[in-house]
């Protein structure tokens, strides 16, 4: 190691740099590796400092053996989420206020480690969140962050929106919407309630959050509902916030089957449209009154018109053998099961059939097998009866879907209306990723109202943040667990040396460096001012 001075004329101003650098090797030829910055040390700690190098350090009364380096916090995954944030229009939409600086360590917080705020207030410790953030904070400090997004979350989202489409003629007339649940620990929680979980955890209340997106699949409104709302009641308030929050003057709303029924689209304005899918009840029904024939249901896209609604018909052969292998293996379940019951009831003359007999129905109804398979009992001995028929039917229609919609064919294309429905798929990944993927949404750790809307409105920010580094750093080929592994590595260099510090961002690995050129982000020079 050794120190050297640079100086730089420009204009009429002289600059004069200190550094400390080192010789390396890269690819068999020598560089200079600059170590720190030492521009802004006292120029007796630079004297003490150089003498000490050459060898000279007990003139200076410092030896060469109390020039410390060690690792210090951090600072890649802070520099990657502000970045992008920045790139997104996230940090202009927040603003410049204390809460949103508090918002942006929320975000980073949760794509960058997930958990608690207490969780969070101690993550700071290990990471350089005042120095890329400009913010401390405790975990009150986060709590009222949440209060402030809540109540700001319109504005924000606005702004986001104004950003990405910034033409009032130019804005989009196309969105998705979908809904999930997400179950809570505890009763607490002021938008908690029993309702069809969808997590399959049953005694649990939870709470239900809707997303609209645009078309391709970028957040523009996140909401959270009373865990007790069914799908098709939050349409409408959607439908509105479009009109009004965001001005769409012409709306064509995508929703499935569930989420956009005949009730919902009675209620639709002339300006609002709607895409969505029909049951295999109603398919069924509407091939019996002959609006179209099963005989049309092919690997091909096929449109059949009826009373101004365009059905959009296909067969996906693929779904179609894997529903007659899960129903086989439903059938071959239920025979094992039938079986362990006889087995009981020959070991245990006192036991009842009829029991035997309700159990074994309710788990066909569960199997959704009722139409064609039946429980008999003959001398204590059960049977399943099968109507080879009805299963027949049944089995025709598998693989089957409809898509339906009153957008007009001039505005929408046959295979652009069923790639419009098929685009729900980006809003189902969003929730996995949000609920289950690497932001965690869940355990909510808050109990107000206004502290779970903005819990949940950081996991909508932070999924844009992921998305946007997902499809940029994609083509590395590596997965986006990895992805945060590398940038999280990149840390800082503390230097200490006579009672003063200095830090320097360590130089990246190969990947890390790869996915910051993906990112098209550089590694600011930290000039850290030393500490005495």
């Amino acid at each position: 190691m050794y120190i050297t001075r640079t100086k730089k004329v420009v204009g009429s101003k002289k600059y004069e740099s200190v550094l400390l650098v080192r010789s390396v090797r890269k690819d068999g030829k020598p560089r200079h590796e600059t170590l720190a910055n030492l521009t802004n040390w006292e120029a007796k700690h630079v004297e003490a400092l150089e003498r000490s190098l050459k060898g000279k350090g007990a003139a200076a009364g410092i030896s060469l053996e109390e020039v410390e380096s060690k690792t210090g916090k951090s600072i890649g995954g802070l520099l990657t989420v502000k970045h992008l944030a920045k790139k997104l229009g996230i940090t202009e939409a927040l603003g410049t206020t204390e809460e949103a600086k508090l918002a942006m360590v929320l975000i980073a917080g949760r794509v960058l480690t997930q958990g608690s705020r207490l969780k969070l207030c101690e993550w700071q410790e290990m990471n350089e969140v005042e120095r890329v953030l400009g913010k401390t904070y405790t975990e009150n400090d986060l709590y009222k962050a949440l209060d402030w997004l809540a109540e700001n979350q319109e504005k924000i989202e606005a702004r986001l929106f104004r950003q990405r489409y910034p033409d009032p003629s130019k804005k989009p007339s196309l969105f998705l919407y979908d809904i999930t649940s997400s179950y809570l620990e505890g009763e607490e929680n002021e938008l908690g309630r029993y309702g069809y979980n969808r997590d399959g955890k049953k005694g649990k209340q939870q709470i239900v959050i809707g997303l609209l997106t645009d078309c391709e699949g970028v957040p523009i409104s996140i909401e959270v509902f009373e865990g007790n709302r069914s799908d098709s009641t939050t349409v409408a308030e959607q439908v509105e916030k479009l009109a009004k929050r965001f001005g769409i003057t012409e709306i064509i709303l995508v929703g499935d089957k569930g989420m956009i029924k005949r009730t919902q689209i009675k209620s639709f304005k002339e300006n609002t449209h709607y895409i969505t899918s029909i049951t295999q009840h109603q398919i069924r029904s509407l091939v019996k009154e002959g609006v179209f024939q099963l005989s049309l249901f092919e690997n091909d896209l096929l449109e059949v018109e009826h009373e101004k609604v365009r059905y959009v018909l296909r067969k996906n052969p693929i779904r179609s053998e894997e529903m007659k292998f899960a129903r086989q293996e439903r059938i071959d379940y239920l025979i094992a099961q039938i079986k362990t019951a006889n087995l009981y009831l020959e070991e245990h003359l006192k036991a009842g059939v009829e029991t035997q007999t309700n159990k074994l129905q309710k788990r066909i109804k569960s199997f959704q097998l009722s139409s064609f398979c039946q429980i008999e009992s003959k001398d204590r001995v059960l049977t399943l009866v099968i109507d080879t028929q009805k299963r027949s039917d049944l089995a025709d229609f598998d693989g089957c879907y409809v898509i339906k919609t009153d957008v007009s064919k001039d505005v929408l294309s046959t295979q652009k209306v069923h790639q419009c429905y098929k685009g729900l798929a980006q809003v189902e990944h969003a929730f996995r990723t949000i609920k289950t993927g690497c932001l965690e949404v869940r355990p909510v750790y808050v109990r107000k109202e206004t502290r779970t809307r903005g819990h949940v409105f950081i996991a909508m920010l932070a999924y844009m943040v992921i998305q946007a580094l997902w499809e940029a750093v994609k083509p590395l080929g590596l997965t986006l667990n990895s992805i945060l592994d590398y940038i999280l590595q990149l840390q800082t260099t503390i230097l200490s040396f006579g009672g003063t510090s200095v830090k320097k961002i360590q130089s990246p690995s190969s990947k890390c460096a790869a996915i910051f050129n993906a990112l098209n982000l550089k590694i600011p020079n930290l000039k850290f001012s030393p500490v005495a």
